[in-house]
């Protein structure tokens, strides 16, 4: 990902939310075979939700295709720790 194409979010998670961030860190490092950090985590399980959301729901067109586009840009910028869990 190139400087430019950075952006900041700030997310605000509850304590059990924050745990269970920390579960799908452990669970893609063991997959990974190396830590992964909470980035490459939140990374992975977007990943998954969008993966999940185009094969596993027929969603209206504009939406069915926000998702594709979206998965699509996560995945030109993929060097970012490569923790994917499809």
């Amino acid at each position: 990902m190139s400087a430019e194409d950075a952006q900041e979010v700030v997310l605000r998670l509850t304590g059990g939310e924050v745990r269970a961030l920390d579960a799908v860190r452990a669970g893609v490092g063991v997959l990974a075979g190396r830590e992964v950090d909470r980035e490459s985590a939140l990374n992975a399980a977007l990943e998954l939700a969008l993966v999940r959301l185009t094969d596993d729901y027929e969603l209206p067109a504009a939406a069915a295709e926000t998702v594709r586009t979206g998965l699509e840009a996560m995945r030109t910028t993929w060097a970012r720790g490569n923790a994917c869990l499809s």
